[in-house]
């Protein structure tokens, strides 16, 4: 049918290019028709285009960039990272310091891999998804600056010796100001760590939660949790004794 004909619709056109573009992207069949639906689902007045399709694509490949680094791809997550790292840092950079911007997208990083699902309903674009993650954090933020600081030590310090939460308060100043150097040490040696291996400690070891719970949330086996553990445990130590932290 002629393409200036009236009784032709464009949806058709879209329906064949999402249908290509989701064959050379190999996209998942469950997951097509979710998509479909975001790409029509567009505010009145505005219509589905190439461009959103397009965009929408890439969407989907963000989101296998974060099922990689879930897998224990340490490229992807180093990808990840650094994409919404930067994003962050555009966004809320002008409106924190550089300590304060540092905690937000190391909480940030956190909620994602606690929060967000392996297997994502995509009931919205993943992008957009996570910038609500975002601002949910930003919005508490202030909140938990100020819980952070009433316990001296932040609920993230593990001490390098026991791998243990620490959020006593210590007898004397001399003892506070040794709490404080050692919860930044471990927190800057936390903060170069791949964001899954750093969830992995700090959920863990740090929080408590359960391994066995921490593998079903993350769609993981036991033993598939362990030996990544293990393996940031590893790493964490190696960045420990390179520092001279390691006591």
């Amino acid at each position: 049918m002629p393409r200036d004909d009236p009784a032709h619709d464009p949806q058709d056109d879209l329906a064949a290019a999402f249908h290509e573009a989701c064959e050379t992207a190999a996209v998942e069949a469950d997951v097509r028709s979710r998509l479909w639906q975001l790409l029509v689902d567009v505010p009145p007045g505005r219509q589905a285009n190439a461009e959103r399709l397009e965009w929408l694509l890439a969407d989907h490949g963000h989101w296998r960039l974060f099922r990689a680094a879930l897998d224990g791809d340490d490229e992807a997550a180093a990808e990840f990272e650094n994409y919404w790292r930067r994003y962050v840092t555009a966004f809320l950079g002008p409106r924190m310091d550089g300590r304060e911007l540092d905690e937000l997208i190391a909480l940030f990083f956190e909620r994602v891999h606690e929060r967000v699902p392996r297997l994502f309903q995509w009931q919205s674009p993943f992008r957009s998804y996570l910038r609500q993650v975002l601002l949910n954090v930003w919005r508490n933020d202030m909140d938990r600056q100020r819980r952070r600081r009433e316990r001296e030590v932040g609920i993230e310090s593990l001490t390098p010796g026991g791998w243990e939460t620490s959020t006593r308060r210590e007898s004397s100043p001399e003892r506070q100001l040794e709490a404080k150097e050692t919860a930044s040490r471990v927190n800057a040696a936390l903060a170069e760590l791949p964001p899954v291996d750093r969830h992995l400690l700090v959920a863990c070891l740090g929080h408590g939660e359960s391994r066995q719970e921490l593998a079903d949330r993350m769609g993981l086996s036991p033993d598939a949790l362990y030996q990544r553990l293990s393996r940031a445990k590893r790493k964490m130590k190696s960045i420990l004794e390179r520092d001279g932290t390691d006591e």
